[in-house]
């Protein structure tokens, strides 16, 4: 009887020093789980903190200790603020005011007017080429679109003195109007018509009508003419800068349309610009022998529209 009241003083002793240390650990895991808030993450981008998941002790039968459920901290989503894109306005230059002064019209009282259309300053757009007869002189004369403004050269005694061979031409006219290895065309003028007829090219720069010259300053020998067995004309190569003053015969004095072997001889110059000048070709001229196909190309060439 006195060793079963020992046996249970002692289970009871034991079972008392289990519930002890039982109740220490709940409080250190309590104590772990709900922390004192101060090593919480630093930053604006969402962060969430989660405690210990619950944790359930028993103890001895009959006795049931839980920790308190786990909690989440969620910290603001990041804040995006976009701003409108810049704006650029673009303010366009004026147009360009010419410097050339301007001549005017074609007078009311003017004659054998005749014009050709081309793009004469390389601007794109369309100009007009002139000449006409006032009070018994011929004028030239150019509208330019580029500044909407006109260009007045009288061909005079003075000029004929200066380009020419001191002749006042005659019945003058434009004719045509060329590509010479440059965007501005020139334009192809008859000086005088009699047995043959005699030309000039014509180009327009720094504000005026200027003739295209040879080294010595005047007109080249341009000229048209022709008959059953022979032909002359001058071919604007374009859009190369070469002229040629072409002279055709038929041998034996046949008719040039039914000639087979036809006798050319090529006389060609270089344009340039500005200044505005005809270069006889340091070569000179050549002579060659073409057929009927040849001819025909030839003609497509011609200076004279």
């Amino acid at each position: 009887m006195q060793g079963e009241g020992m046996d249970r003083i002692y289970l009871r002793w034991l079972i008392g020093i289990g519930t002890a240390i039982v109740v220490l650990l709940v409080a250190l895991v309590v104590v772990v789980a709900t922390g004192d808030g101060t090593d919480e993450a630093a930053g604006t981008t969402e962060t969430t903190a989660t405690t210990l998941l619950p944790t359930t002790v028993t103890t001895a039968p009959g006795t049931t200790v839980t920790t308190a459920p786990p909690t989440t901290v969620t910290t603001a989503p990041p804040t995006t603020v976009t701003t409108a894109p810049p704006t650029t306005t673009t303010t366009l230059p004026p147009p360009p005011t010419p410097s050339c002064t301007d001549a005017g019209p074609i007078p009311g009282g003017a004659t054998d007017v005749s014009t050709m259309a081309g793009d004469y300053d390389g601007d794109g757009s369309a100009d007009e080429f002139s000449a006409y007869r006032l009070a018994g002189s011929w004028f030239l004369w150019a509208h330019l679109s580029d500044g909407d403004y006109r260009l007045v050269s009288p061909l005079d005694a003075a000029w004929s003195g200066t380009y020419w061979d001191g002749t006042t031409p005659t019945n003058v006219a434009v004719l045509d109007a060329s590509l010479l290895g440059d965007p501005r065309e020139v334009a192809t003028v008859r000086l005088y018509a009699g047995l043959g007829q005699l030309y000039g090219l014509f180009a327009v720069e720094s504000c005026g009508i200027v003739p295209m010259t040879d080294a010595a300053g005047a007109i080249p020998g341009l000229y048209s003419a022709m008959g059953p067995s022979h032909s002359e004309f001058p071919a604007c190569m374009e859009p190369d800068s070469i002229v040629q003053q072409i002279e055709l015969s038929c041998p034996g004095g046949s008719d040039m349309a039914s000639c087979a072997a036809i006798d050319a001889v090529v006389t060609p110059y270089v344009a340039t610009r500005d200044p505005a000048h005809l270069y006889l070709d340091g070569g000179g001229s050549w002579t060659v022998t073409i057929d009927q196909a040849q001819y025909q190309v030839f003609l497509g060439f011609s200076c004279l529209g």
